[in-house]
């Protein structure tokens, strides 16, 4: 993919790899667990919207704002070598267009530095992973040493 995504990304979506309802059962915690104790440190991040990406359904998006909701929901799971980054309010704005109540998201098309969309509404500018990087805490950022054997 050109933005870099694990195939579990936005994109990822589309092609249904990513349904919320399995992600614990699809091995996310287990990775989670075992990078963990090989002493990395996990980032859970939530999806960047992809409306106006011609596959990006309203399923595709029911199944990301989902994805980000289970996502939004790991930030003490193994805590504190593991921390949830909301990348979704880092580029998301309202849709004016929406007419569903919450209003469809879109990637962020203002003057720069707030450009996110590239052009095909799934990946992003340069700004916008400038938003994507300034919104990890690096206090969250945490030493993990893995365990001596």
């Amino acid at each position: 993919m050109a933005t870099g995504e694990p195939a579990s990304g936005t994109a990822g979506t589309t092609v249904g790899n990513a349904i919320a309802n399995t992600l614990s059962s699809v091995g996310y915690t287990e990775l989670a667990t075992l990078l963990n104790a090989w002493g990395v440190t996990v980032i859970f991040a939530s999806l960047t919207p992809c409306d106006g990406y011609s596959p990006c359904t309203a399923a595709v998006d029911s199944a990301r704002t989902a994805v980000n909701t289970w996502i939004g929901g790991q930030s003490t799971f193994l805590a504190p070598f593991l921390s949830n980054v909301d990348f979704n309010a880092a580029v998301a704005v309202d849709d004016p267009d929406s007419s569903s109540t919450p209003a469809e998201q879109k990637l962020g098309t203002g003057a720069a530095p707030a450009d996110y969309d590239s052009g095909d509404h799934v990946n992003l500018t340069n700004d916008g992973y400038a938003a994507l990087t300034a919104s990890i805490p690096l206090t969250g950022l945490v030493d993990n040493t893995p365990p001596a054997y």
